[in-house]
């Protein structure tokens, strides 16, 4: 797990909204990536039904989930995704 973000509840608070805000898919994977991965992937794993490679790739700077992979990750972190007129 990386801990280092684990206790930093700013870092986790701040990365989705910051990275949300720049519209760049790649960036957005990657934020989730580090709150996913402290996480617990294997729970993370668990609680969405995929694989923890899968979820790995997925959230990586390579990485494209799906809306469907993005909204799963998003729930079982606790979060939901709203929108709203800009």
């Amino acid at each position: 797990r990386h801990t280092r973000f684990r206790n930093v509840t700013g870092v986790q608070t701040c990365a989705l909204p910051i990275s949300l805000k720049t519209g760049d898919a790649r960036y957005i994977a990657v934020a989730l990536g580090i709150i996913a991965r402290a996480h617990g992937m294997s729970d993370l794993a668990r609680k969405t039904g995929m694989s923890r490679e899968g979820l790995y790739k997925a959230l990586s700077k390579n990485g494209d989930p799906q809306l469907t992979t993005f909204i799963g990750v998003l729930n079982s972190l606790g979060y939901r995704l709203t929108a709203k007129a800009a």
